[in-house]
């Protein structure tokens, strides 16, 4: 269908270690290659905060999310020329880079739109970046979505370490539960070798309903080098992938 004109638009650049099928769409499968792309995210007019519409055969633009236009990057140069360009077309007081990390059960789209969903629905300043990890996207790939934050560990490290080479904007590094374990494990990485580095280039860190274990957080935290202020943690007795890691884990809490 044709986007109608009175939809709302949101640019989110993703960077992603999923592989690709035959027909170019992204799977849960890992890849050793880094993918780069601006996608152009339509929103419905009857939008409720909050919420994303979706629709997954044959999706109306007048009622749900989709992606308008997508255009791949071919490298790290060609992304973090991308990544300028969107930042000079806002004033200097809204260039910051908002990096979304989605959780568990979650497709490439899921983190695109709810990247364009949190920063439509907050008002958030910025050039927003989803990057998108291998889940299986599936209630029952817990065990698959553990190995790819291990596996893609490296790679979120060297997309941090990307972006902040790319520009001077300030960073706000944002994850939602299982994504909260990659972003603990990468910035970990980082520490170990450059102490203070998440203090420096992050101008936050905000973790949704993390699934980690407080001992490991612990263990976590005890490496850097100073954590990056504010630091927020928001966490929520309903949340059902929460509920599936305690039983999975064989705890009752989790961060």
């Amino acid at each position: 269908n044709d986007v109608p004109v009175d939809t709302k638009k949101a640019t989110v650049l993703t960077i992603t270690n999923r592989d690709t099928n035959s027909t170019g769409n992204f799977t849960s499968v890992r890849s050793d290659k880094t993918l780069y792309f601006n996608n152009s995210i339509s929103i419905p007019p009857a939008h409720k905060s909050g919420d994303i519409e979706l629709a997954y055969l044959n999706p109306d633009p007048a009622k749900v999310f989709v992606i308008e236009n997508q255009k791949q990057l071919l490298d790290e140069a060609a992304f973090a020329g991308e990544l300028r360009t969107e930042l000079a077309k806002l004033p200097r007081s809204e260039q910051e880079v908002i990096v979304f990390v989605h959780g568990y059960n979650s497709s490439y789209t899921d983190g695109v739109f709810r990247g364009a969903q949190l920063q439509n629905d907050l008002s958030v300043p910025g050039v927003m970046i989803s990057y998108s990890w291998p889940s299986a996207a599936n209630p029952l790939g817990y065990s698959h979505d553990r190995d790819s934050v291990l596996f893609a560990r490296d790679d979120l490290q060297n997309a941090l370490e990307l972006i902040r080479k790319s520009t001077n904007a300030p960073i706000l590094l944002v994850a939602h539960s299982m994504g909260s374990l990659l972003v603990m494990e990468a910035l970990r990485q980082i520490e170990i070798e450059k102490s203070g580095w998440s203090k420096n280039a992050l101008s936050g860190l905000i973790l949704i309903a993390p699934d980690i274990s407080l001992e490991v957080f612990k263990k976590q935290a005890a490496r850097f080098g100073g954590l990056p202020e504010p630091f927020a943690i928001f966490v929520s007795q309903k949340d059902p992938a929460l509920k599936l890691s305690a039983r999975v884990n064989g705890v009752s809490t989790r961060l």
